[in-house]
């Protein structure tokens, strides 16, 4: 029988942060803290506590020498799955295992931040999220594009796919996390791999979606205006607002309105920032 933890009697948000944990396999005590608007002191006391529990797994993410250590990762154990478990919670198939080096680690959390600030709002009765999903399998394709008159098979895998539903309407997102380590040059074939998924019927070939949008997170303003180039140009100079770039600090479980402000660019050329919804 499951030993209470020596963290008792344990916070009221212990139980959904594991469950939340659960969704999103890797996740920072910054994230969680936001999820549930916690202090994060607080939250990464809790944390490491059941870390010396066996509850939680303390991962350390490699970085860069200059810019100081990472701060640690937090994934279930399977003595987690138990407890969440007897909480009435479905018990998870697998704990998450490091299927990638320490250094990818950052971007295995990074990619929930939209997740967990959609969460927020389907909490709050504002949106309905009818799915967040991150495996590779369940929503990377391939397209072919022409490459100085040769087709080029490209892949095309995102971080994170969403289903929401805004007043009534239901619309989906797929979404790449850039963090600018990616060359312009594959990003532009990317982009354009992009394009040409859409305009060959992709979205509903492989979700049975229509009113699906591509949306790259990019980490800062530099990188937002090349990619914002690179995506007008992968839309044949045209124009289309399937492709949008938009700063991933803006989407995170801080400040889940920012789903309805003005942050985002459309692939048009010279195109102001647009909210990615409407406001219900």
């Amino acid at each position: 029988m499951y030993q209470d933890s020596l963290l008792y009697p344990r916070p009221a948000w212990v139980i959904p942060a594991l469950a939340c944990l659960e969704r999103h396999e890797f996740l920072a005590a910054q994230q969680i803290a936001r999820r549930f608007n916690l202090a994060e002191e607080d939250v990464v006391a809790v944390l490491d506590a059941l870390a010396g529990d066996g509850l939680l797994r303390r991962l350390q993410p490699d970085g860069p020498a200059n810019k100081g250590s990472r701060p640690p990762i937090y994934a279930l154990t399977s003595r987690a799955a138990a407890l969440l478990s007897t909480a009435g919670h479905a018990t998870p198939s697998s704990v998450p295992t490091l299927r990638r080096t320490l250094g990818h680690l950052a971007h295995e959390a990074e990619r929930a931040d939209l997740g967990l600030l959609l969460e927020r709002l389907d909490e709050g009765g504002i949106i309905r999220l009818r799915r967040f999903e991150t495996r590779a399998a369940a929503i990377g394709d391939a397209t072919l594009v022409l490459v100085r008159g040769y087709l080029r098979r490209v892949p095309l895998v995102a971080d994170a796919f969403a289903v929401i539903e805004v007043a009534g309407r239901v619309s989906a997102l797929l979404v790449e996390l850039d963090r600018g380590t990616i060359s312009m040059r594959r990003m532009r074939l990317k982009l354009a791999g992009y394009y040409n998924w859409w305009r060959t019927g992709g979205p509903a070939r492989r979700f049975g979606i229509e009113a699906l949008r591509v949306l790259v997170l990019c980490p800062d303003g530099a990188r937002l205006r090349a990619l914002h180039a690179a995506a007008v140009e992968g839309a044949a100079l045209r124009g289309s607002r399937f492709l949008w770039v938009a700063p991933a600090a803006r989407y995170g479980p801080q400040d889940p309105e920012a789903l309805f402000e003005p942050h985002a660019f459309p692939a048009v050329r010279g195109a102001p920032p647009e909210a990615l919804y409407r406001g219900p």
